[in-house]
């Protein structure tokens, strides 16, 4: 017997699960999930994190391989973009499909498509650089790239 990847598995579940679901059922259940659940699965701290950047002005990304079924709804609330797997939905009806396939391996092609990351500041507490292949560092994303705070309106990252 193989091993399954998580990418198959996930494609798989989400066609079992939501193929010829009712597309504002789902969308409700979403809602009261992201109300009701998400806030007591996330720390303190990073939603102290959350406002602190959003006090700078600096533009906020959740990305995830999650659905945007849940996302969305949380991410609205806290003013975040987001990059994540949409359910695709015919006449009312969810097709079990993701709308633009699995988004898993390509959020880092999505992020570097939607956000100019060449003029994130270098503050160290924020993000740092990968250097190369070997330098899987703490600040380095599970998308292979930076992240951090936007710049200033001068582009330099000063505040």
């Amino acid at each position: 017997m193989g091993m399954v990847s998580a990418t198959a598995l996930r494609v798989r579940v989400t066609r079992l699960v939501f193929a010829g679901r009712d597309q504002a059922e789902i969308e409700a259940a979403g809602e009261r999930y992201a109300a009701d659940v998400l806030p007591g699965l996330l720390r303190p701290q990073m939603m102290e994190r959350i406002a602190w950047h959003r006090e700078r002005g600096d533009t906020l990304a959740l990305v995830s391989g999650s659905l945007d079924a849940y996302l969305r709804p949380w991410c609205t609330r806290h003013g975040l973009d987001m990059i994540c797997n949409r359910l695709e939905s015919m006449d009312g009806r969810l097709t079990g499909r993701y709308l633009g396939g699995d988004r898993g391996r390509h959020k880092a092609t999505d992020i570097r498509a939607r956000y100019d990351l060449g003029l994130v500041p270098a503050h160290p507490r924020l993000w740092r650089q990968p250097r190369g292949p070997a330098d899987a560092g703490p600040w380095r994303t599970s998308a292979g790239i930076a992240a951090g705070a936007s710049p200033d309106r001068h582009g330099t990252g000063a505040r």
